[in-house]
């Protein structure tokens, strides 16, 4: 019931953050689109450990902050990449083992690192992450980075 209510307010949260109007006949269509995602998603048996993580707590919203000036950082380093006449770049794959031998936290660790530009992940099995990197040179420490600091996230409760 709790992971209801928390993904209930979250959709809520979202719908008004986005909405940006805020009349009675859209804020009831919002409220009901809401509850009828939650009714469907209860009905189907959705809303487990592993979509709506309240066992993680506060604690990603930390990790979340982090992530941000990472992404930013990143921008930074791809631009100044692009737009440098020599074009010093190093692109290759990685295989990097996570850390985390959680699911929930391996699957966090490889969208972080797809979320942060100059780097994808083409591919995960049992823990070992296949990496596009744009320059593979200053990857491999940023992705040990952020395995530690997924380190704490497991799908367990």
């Amino acid at each position: 019931m709790i992971r209801s209510l928390v993904l209930f307010l979250a959709l809520c949260g979202t719908w008004l953050l986005w909405s940006g109007i805020y009349e009675p006949l859209l804020l009831s269509l919002g409220l009901g689109s809401c509850l009828f995602v939650i009714w469907l998603s209860r009905h189907l048996g959705i809303i487990t450990k592993d979509t709506v993580p309240v066992q993680l707590g506060l604690s990603i919203l930390g990790y979340w902050m982090w992530l941000l000036k990472e992404i930013a950082q990143s921008n930074f380093a791809v631009i100044r990449a692009i737009l440098s006449p020599k074009l010093d770049i190093s692109p290759g794959f990685l295989k990097f083992e996570a850390e985390n031998p959680h699911d929930l936290g391996q699957v966090i660790l490889g969208n972080s690192i797809t979320l942060t530009p100059g780097t994808v992940t083409c591919d995960m099995l049992q823990g070992v992450l296949l990496v596009h990197s744009l320059d593979d040179r200053d990857a491999l420490s940023g992705i040990a980075a952020m395995s530690r600091r997924t380190l704490n996230f497991s799908g367990e409760n």
